[in-house]
C-alpha cells in the first residue's frame, strides 16, 4: 500500500510542480501588466476625484448623469489589481511549490507530526491562494487562465502530495505502534 502511495504521490508531484509553476509565471506576468497599468489608474483616480468636485456644483439630470460616469470610472480603476497583491500571490505559489516538495520527500522518511504539518500547511496556503487571488475577466487585462484557477488547479494536487505523505505516515505509525 505504502509504494503504491508514494508511486501516486510522485506522479501528483510531477502535475503538482508544473501547475505550481504555471501559476507562478501567469502572477508574475500579471504583476508586470498591472505595474505597467499603474500610472494609467493613478491618472484616472485623480480625474475621478476631480469630476467628484466638479460634480457637487452640478444639478439635476446632468449630476445623474456625472455620477453614473464616476461610479462606471471607480468600478474600472477597482479592477486593476495592485502589482504588490499579485507578487505576493507569486510568493504564495513559490512556498506552495516548496512545500508540496518537501511533503513528497517525506514521503521517503513518514513522520506523522511533520506529515501533519505539511498537509495544514499546504491546505492553509492554496485556501489563502485562491481567496486572494484577483479575477480578472474579459478585458485588457485578462489571460487564459485566471488567477482563481491558477490557485485551484495548484492548489489540489498539492494537496493530495501532502495527505498522501500523510496517509504513509499514519500507517508507519501504526505499524510502528504493532510492532
Amino acid at each position: 500500500m505504502k509504494i503504491f502511495l508514494r508511486i501516486i504521490g510522485v506522479i501528483t508531484l510531477l502535475v503538482a510542480l508544473l501547475f505550481t509553476s504555471v501559476a507562478i509565471v501567469l502572477s508574475y506576468k500579471d504583476a508586470e501588466e498591472a505595474a505597467k497599468l499603474q500610472p494609467e489608474r493613478e491618472a484616472a483616480v485623480k480625474q475621478i476625484e476631480t469630476m467628484k468636485e466638479i460634480e457637487k456644483g452640478l444639478s439635476g439630470v446632468t449630476k445623474a448623469e456625472a455620477t453614473a460616469k464616476i461610479e462606471d470610472m471607480q468600478k474600472a480603476v477597482d479592477e486593476v489589481p495592485s502589482p504588490g497583491l499579485l507578487n505576493g500571490l507569486m510568493c504564495m505559489f513559490v512556498v506552495l511549490g516548496l512545500l508540496t516538495l518537501v511533503a513528497a520527500v517525506c514521503m521517503f522518511i513518514p513522520r506523522l507530526k511533520m506529515a501533519t504539518i505539511l498537509l495544514a500547511g499546504v491546505a492553509l496556503i492554496s485556501i489563502i491562494a485562491y481567496t486572494i487571488s484577483p479575477s480578472l475577466h474579459d478585458g485588457i487585462y485578462s489571460s487564459k487562465m485566471n488567477n482563481p484557477t491558477a490557485a485551484l488547479v495548484a492548489g489540489v494536487p498539492s494537496i493530495f502530495v501532502a495527505l498522501f505523505n500523510f496517509i504513509i505516515a499514519k500507517i508507519s505509525a501504526k505499524r510502528a505502534a504493532l510492532a
